[in-house]
């Protein structure tokens, strides 16, 4: 149920950026905009501009109110994020047709190939491969960074202990449950503590892998255990030195049929060698 409430919530949030924000995700997140940005050229697509005609808009600024990642259509070249949706074209058109004064087509098109007005000053295309390269090392660097805390903190193996199904009502038998991440043969003695023994079961103390996969067993704890809220700690021993324990508070009826369990949280200790 919760995967499926962030689906929704993902769907709402798409759906109000179209409706009633609109442009939010080209504006912030679009990824040909991202690509524009790093691999723009003087042959890719761009917003060309009919200077010759240039008297026409003197006192227009139509194609700006008309873009909204508020850049100037006329000044493209020095820009790398446009992402080429032609909303300023079609109001350049727009108003041109309208207009009494000023015949179409309009002043603004798409265009391939070299842009004439970018070839005209050398440090504006300085400036814009300064500004790519500049993006392009923060971006590199943060995917470092990210790499790094993901190498540091990965486990090669996890351990999960979740609620089995309840029968006639009771909640007094829980999965434990080692997922194993590494393709080779590993093994994993399982302890409880925090519980005498007479009050708990495992249907089995070791769980041995050949490959990657998981692999699981059952944790019965009895109905006629003591009233009250247990703390129990499930833990498992790996072969190759990891260990990690996971924590379940148990609130047992005291024999009168009620009992329930929730997680109070997982925690890892220990290291591989």
């Amino acid at each position: 149920p919760s995967t499926h409430w962030i689906y929704a919530v993902l769907v709402a949030v798409m759906f109000l950026d179209l409706a009633v924000i609109r442009h939010l995700f080209c504006k912030y997140m679009c990824i040909y905009r991202v690509w524009q940005h790093m691999f723009k050229t003087r042959e890719t697509l761009h917003v060309a501009y009919d200077t010759a005609r240039a008297s026409e808009c003197a006192h227009c600024r139509y194609c700006e109110e008309a873009c909204f990642l508020e850049l100037d259509p006329k000044r493209t070249f020095e820009y790398d994020s446009c992402i080429n949706c032609g909303e300023c074209i079609a109001a350049c058109e727009e108003l041109h047709a309208k207009s009494r004064k000023y015949a179409p087509p309009g002043l603004l098109r798409f265009a391939l190939g070299p842009d004439p007005r970018a070839q005209t000053d050398g440090r504006l295309r300085a400036a814009s491969l300064r500004g790519r390269i500049k993006a392009a090392l923060i971006g590199a660097a943060a995917g470092f960074a990210l790499f790094a805390v993901g190498l540091a903190g990965y486990a090669p193996h996890q351990l999960i202990v979740d609620h089995a199904e309840a029968q006639a009502g009771m909640l007094s038998d829980y999965r434990v449950m080692v997922r194993h991440k590494l393709y080779r043969p590993a093994r994993f003695e399982l302890s409880v503590a925090g519980l005498d023994p007479r009050w708990w079961r495992l249907d089995a103390t070791t769980l041995t892998l050949s490959t990657a996969g998981r692999a699981e067993t059952r944790l019965h704890l009895s109905p006629a255990m003591p009233k009250g809220l247990h703390r129990i700690v499930v833990r498992a021993q790996a072969d190759d030195g990891w260990s990690g324990e996971f924590v379940i508070m148990h609130y047992a009826g005291g024999g009168d049929g009620r009992a329930q369990g929730s997680h109070a949280g997982q925690n890892r200790v220990g290291k591989n060698p």
